[in-house]
């Protein structure tokens, strides 16, 4: 059975902590960034990693990376914000992913922007709120429990 998926970018694969509060960074499609964490060392999440030792500490949790005590970043934020070092292969629609073998899928400019719109509308009418026991979310976080 063939599965057709949808492959974002910014999973991270790869972390190593470098000096200067800046991180070496590998990402799911084979992209290299570096990130300078030290701006966000000065907000409340963040500041108890201005502990060299700390955040030495940092490893792979779920698609991005996390330090003990739950601290963590968005993949998105590491991804957009961070310095490219080596440009990464984003397989064509129909080709198959380099990391699990599975048929990728990709939405059209047409389709992303008309999520888009719709996400809006959404947010507009204050959005339906999220029942963390569904069994959606329940799967949701089984997966990502297994995963990671």
């Amino acid at each position: 059975m063939n599965k057709t998926i949808n492959v974002v970018p910014w999973r991270v694969v790869e972390v190593k902590a470098l000096g200067g509060y800046m991180l070496d960074l590998t990402f799911r499609d084979g992209s290299r960034k570096i990130y300078d964490m030290k701006p966000n060392l000065k907000f409340p999440p963040f500041q108890q990693l201005d502990n060299p030792g700390l955040f030495a500490l940092v490893k792979i949790g779920g698609d991005s990376i996390c330090w003990p005590g739950d601290i963590d970043i968005a993949p998105e934020e590491l991804y957009e914000n961070g310095i490219l070092l080596s440009e990464g292969y984003q397989p064509a629609p129909g080709e198959r992913c380099l990391n699990c073998g599975q048929k990728v899928r990709m939405k059209s400019e047409a389709q992303v922007e008309a999520c888009r719109e719709n996400l809006k509308k959404r947010k507009s009418k204050g959005g339906r709120p999220i029942n963390p026991y569904s069994k959606r979310q329940l799967a949701i976080r089984e997966k990502t429990l297994s995963d990671g």
